[in-house]
Formats: C-alpha cells, sequence, structure tokens
C-alpha cells in the first residue's frame, strides 16, 4: 500500500488490514480521491478521522485514536454508526445534509461519549465541511 506510507501505529494497521472484508473493498478498487484522503489523515499530527461512504466507515490516525479510546484498534475500518453509537442521534440531521453537499460548521459544542468505561465530554471547535 505505498499510497498511504507512515502513519504510525494506525498506518501500520491500516496496510496490514484485509479491506475486502469491510465496506470499502480492497484498496486495489478505492478512488484516488480515498487514497488522497487516507493518507492526508494518517499524516497529519492532529488528531483526524475520514468517515467514508453514507453508512461512513471509519479511517483514523494515532491522535484520534485517543479519542475513540478502547474502541481503537477494532474502529478502524469499522462502521462508525457502530463505534460511535451514541453520537448519531446529534450526527444524523447533520451527516443528512453533508451528503447532500451542505457546508456544516460548530464553532464550539460538545460531545457526550462513552470511552474508557465511562461518560465524558469532549469539546469540540471549528469543526466545519466547506
Amino acid at each position: 500500500m505505498k499510497a498511504m506510507g507512515g502513519g504510525g501505529q494506525c498506518g501500520q494497521l491500516m496496510r496490514q488490514m484485509d479491506w475486502t472484508k469491510t465496506p470499502l473493498g480492497p484498496i486495489t478498487s478505492w478512488s484516488q480521491t480515498l487514497l488522497t484522503m487516507s493518507s492526508l489523515v494518517m499524516s497529519s499530527m492532529h488528531p483526524m478521522a475520514l468517515w467514508w461512504k453514507t453508512d461512513p466507515v471509519l479511517i483514523y490516525n494515532d491522535g484520534y485514536s485517543a479519542l475513540i479510546g478502547d474502541r481503537h484498534p477494532s474502529a478502524l475500518g469499522g462502521p462508525a454508526r457502530k463505534y460511535w453509537a451514541e453520537l448519531f442521534p446529534q450526527f444524523d440531521s447533520i451527516l443528512e445534509g453533508v451528503f447532500k453537499g451542505e457546508s456544516v460548521y460548530t464553532e464550539d459544542g460538545t460531545l457526550i461519549v462513552a470511552r474508557y468505561g465511562y461518560t465524558e465530554a469532549l469539546l469540540i471547535s471549528g469543526v466545519s465541511n466547506p
């Protein structure tokens, strides 16, 4: 998987994963856009995740693995709806708009998530889909 070199632990997991068992299919069938975006996520020092397709598949980097908590590493390449089930009541309408091409921006917000066995608030700012 030359298109996704580096990326720390998550990059290594991405290269070892059998993508044929995911909705994304074999990497050889991935679009150039998906390859480019995945490489961007893997190479970033900032926590980043890519939710790909209308029933999103999670691709994320090492920084994001701390945010997803004990769901890592099984969440990598898995369905976002399964691994972030508590977020979908808030995200369903947002995702619906995004898939219609609408922009989304959140100046400051809070997400209530369950990770590492307890519930906590994650503060978010500047989330956008230009």
